[in-house]
């Protein structure tokens, strides 16, 4: 089906053409001390699309959850071509410090062709650990959503 623009496509006309969105269990690790989720929760889902894969994560602290030292990284539903690079963003998304009631931009890149790195803010890029841009607790989460090539 070649479709121009202006036209109507119709769902019967692209079922089958899109994996649905499939969920899967990223790892949460860090560049020091292991964080653990424990009592929190963590879960991911992706559709792949050709070579192009969507990810969405959701990261909400629980109140036995440790957060270790370093920096952090997700895993990736499947593994990305050779970008790898600290400075190519492959997404967006949203920190909350629900008892401070602050928001943080964030954008995601990939460092490895497995992992997902948080670099937190605009002006001043940092990266999320367990004391920055806050000190984590309780109930604060992390949504993100992107794309990348498959390898």
């Amino acid at each position: 089906m070649v479709a121009a623009a202006g036209d109507i496509v119709l769902a019967s006309e692209v079922n089958g053409l899109f994996d649905p969105w499939v969920s899967y269990s990223p790892a949460w690790t860090s560049s020091g001390t292991a964080p653990a989720i424990v009592n929190g929760t963590l879960t991911g889902a992706s559709m792949r699309v050709g070579n192009t894969v969507f990810f969405r994560v959701r990261w909400v602290a629980g109140s036995s959850t440790t957060f270790g030292t370093g920096n952090y990284f997700f895993s990736l539903p499947y593994t990305s071509v050779a970008l790898s690079s600290f400075d190519i963003a492959v997404g967006s998304g949203v920190l909350i410090d629900v008892s401070l009631q602050v928001r943080y931009r964030v954008t995601v890149s990939l460092p490895t062709t497995t992992t997902l790195w948080i670099n937190v803010g605009d002006n001043n890029p940092g990266v999320m650990q367990a004391t920055a841009p806050a000190t984590w607790s309780n109930g604060d989460s992390l949504n993100i959503f992107g794309c990348y090539e498959v390898a």
